[in-house]
């Protein structure tokens, strides 16, 4: 479960990123950050968005990049903020 907390932190810093982006960040295999990613979506606490192409800076100059693309994730607004009891 920790896992899937370092990959929601990375996240929350992040603004939002694919598996590949995590997954370098966070040194997992590029499979295993696209898993978690969607055992976090499955759980609501990220959405699918639609990727922006200069986030990889690299990509912007690779011609495959049009078919490569992988999904981006961003937190979802109501898990960014924090619960509050009271």
């Amino acid at each position: 479960m920790s896992g899937l907390m370092q990959l929601r932190d990375a996240l929350e810093l992040m603004g939002q990123g694919d598996a590949r982006t995590l997954g370098l960040r966070l040194r997992l295999p590029q499979a295993m950050a696209a898993a978690m990613l969607e055992r976090l979506e499955m759980m609501g606490q990220v959405e699918r968005v639609a990727g922006d192409d200069t986030a990889a800076g690299a990509c912007r100059s690779c011609e495959r990049s049009s078919r490569c693309r992988l999904p981006c994730y961003r937190l979802r607004p109501s898990a960014a903020a924090p619960a509050t009891n009271k």
